[in-house]
């Protein structure tokens, strides 16, 4: 999904530690997954090393050779509350070896919240983008962000059977192959308990 961030300056406050979680993928692999710190701007550059050209024309909308610089800054430097990046850990093979990424950013109405997620070659279809995606809706809405939404091209079906899973509807056709997808989390039939580690 590809997600426009705003150009406003995102001050960083204290680590959210209650934010940390551990879990295990269904084919029994140990991964962390936890709010990124702004000193790890490099684990960012290694899971887009991990990316085929396809999964970044898929996660970016066209194909570049790296992260800017710009946007690293933005996922690292930020407030943990209006906007929130969170890190999948690969336990298994080292404490440093990111597998994926996930983050909102909430528009300037606090309406809503723009979503995107990224999950290395090495590491799909083992459901790992359902957990970035599950534990950062719970954080919205323990956030009281009242909704989710996030641009999907139209042939990228991996990310289509993981929005279905969530309980997303497609909100409109963007044109040019993009679709603008969405989640309601303030009027949910059953609210979701934040799944976070609250003894840090």
């Amino acid at each position: 999904m590809k997600m426009e961030m705003s150009a406003k300056r995102i001050f960083r406050k204290s680590y959210p530690h209650r934010y940390v979680v551990d879990k295990i993928t269904k084919d029994g692999l140990a991964i962390q997954i936890r709010p990124i710190r702004p000193d790890e701007s490099f684990l960012l550059e290694k899971t887009f090393s991990t990316l085929s050209p396809r999964s970044i024309c898929n996660g970016f909308h066209g194909y570049i050779q790296a992260v800017p610089e710009e946007l690293i800054t933005k996922l690292t430097h930020i407030d943990y509350r209006r906007v929130m990046a969170l890190l999948a850990i690969d336990k298994d093979y080292h404490d440093t070896t990111p597998c994926g990424w996930a983050l909102y950013v909430q528009n300037d109405e606090e309406s809503f919240a723009e979503v995107a997620v990224v999950v290395g070659d090495p590491w799909q279809g083992k459901g790992i983008g359902l957990m970035l995606i599950d534990h950062l809706t719970a954080i919205a809405r323990d956030q009281g962000i009242g909704s989710l939404r996030g641009q999907v091209l139209a042939h990228n079906i991996q990310m289509h059977n993981l929005l279905k899973k969530m309980g997303c509807d497609i909100l409109r056709d963007l044109g040019g192959d993009e679709f603008e997808i969405g989640k309601n989390l303030t009027y949910c039939k059953e609210k979701e308990a934040l799944y976070v580690n609250r003894n840090h």
